[in-house]
């Protein structure tokens, strides 16, 4: 029922977070998977500049953004 995103290794190195570099892999995830936004509750990738090429959204905001979609049709 899962899926597996695979990610090439130059990916994971172009996305740098000093703050907690474990964070890279995940922001790569998302950069290859080409999302829209990132839910996350990890503060520091809330609080860093434009980890990715999408927003990065508490789950609160998430939600908030999906009510609004479903509301207009």
């Amino acid at each position: 029922a899962g899926q597996v995103l695979l990610v090439p290794d130059d990916d994971l190195t172009s996305a740098p977070f000093p703050a907690d570099p474990s964070d890279a892999a995940v922001v790569a995830a998302a950069r290859a998977a080409r999302v829209e936004w990132l839910v996350t509750g990890d503060r520091h990738l809330l609080d860093a500049q434009q980890p990715a090429s999408c927003s990065v959204l508490r789950v609160t905001e998430a939600l908030g953004r999906a009510t609004e979609l479903l509301a207009k049709g």
